[in-house]
């Protein structure tokens, strides 16, 4: 791949069947608005810059970075994000990663976009991600991290969450569930999550899907009479649940 800088501030080459490693000198692109490497078959390390090699944390003008669906490994540089950056999507799903998230994408206010899953990360979610506050869709499904499950409060923002397949430690019902007022799906599915599910959680006046399968939720599942009318789908496979009320004639999808 060569790469010029030009008066265009877009380079999509996603969905190519490109090989090798990203190229360092991207990060000569002041004017890049769009970097889209989406389902080629890059491999390699997130090129950052080090005395004389550029790399992607000098595109500090740059919104989107969607990397997702190669074959890239390594580590996210803790270097990689600052608080100069303009980023709203971070896209780096379906890759090879590994190590920690860096505690600097707290840094990146911006983020409305942020897809981690389908990798191999570990350790714990950095405790400053609810710095984001203007993020609308989370994605850390599918990796190894650990620690304890990640508060969302104040990211009122958040339409998608999903953090299903990890190894956070045990934890009963986090007080956020009930304060994510345009949530419209969330999937926490295998996370050892116990306690009983509040009402308030099938209130939100936007949830649509709900799956929260193989947990330890318990009691009794009272919807309420006040659930949204926008859902359609109640996933509680395999918990605990020992009595259902449907009171308020909810005739949706409860599996």
């Amino acid at each position: 791949m060569l790469f010029k800088q030009s008066p265009r501030v877009c380079r999509s080459l996603d969905y190519n069947s490109f090989t090798g490693s990203i190229p360092p000198t991207i990060g000569n692109l002041s004017k890049l608005y769009v970097l889209d490497l989406t389902n080629n078959k890059l491999t390699g390390t997130i090129p950052i810059s080090n005395s004389l090699p550029p790399g992607l944390d000098m595109l500090l003008h740059a919104k989107h970075f969607h990397l997702g669906m190669n074959q890239l490994s390594g580590t996210i540089p803790m270097k990689l994000f600052s608080s100069d950056m303009q980023l709203i999507h971070l896209l780096l799903d379906s890759n090879n990663l590994s190590g920690s998230i860096p505690s600097t994408l707290g840094l990146v206010t911006n983020l409305t976009v942020v897809r981690l899953d389908k990798n191999s990360l570990t350790g714990p979610v950095p405790s400053n991600l609810n710095n984001l506050m203007n993020i609308g869709e989370l994605n850390l499904a599918n990796n190894n991290l650990s620690g304890p499950l990640p508060n969302l409060t104040g990211m009122n923002a958040l339409s998608f969450v999903d953090m299903s397949n990890n190894s956070f430690d045990p934890s009963d019902i986090p007080s956020w569930f009930s304060t994510l007022p345009v949530l419209t799906s969330l999937y926490l599915e295998h996370l050892n999550i116990g306690g009983q599910l509040p009402q308030s959680l099938f209130s939100f006046s936007l949830i649509e899907t709900l799956r929260l399968r193989d947990n330890r939720f318990n009691g009794t599942l009272d919807i309420g009479t006040h659930y949204s009318s926008q859902l359609e789908l109640v996933d509680l496979q395999n918990n605990q649940i020992n009595q259902i009320v449907l009171g308020g004639g909810y005739n949706k999808q409860i599996i």
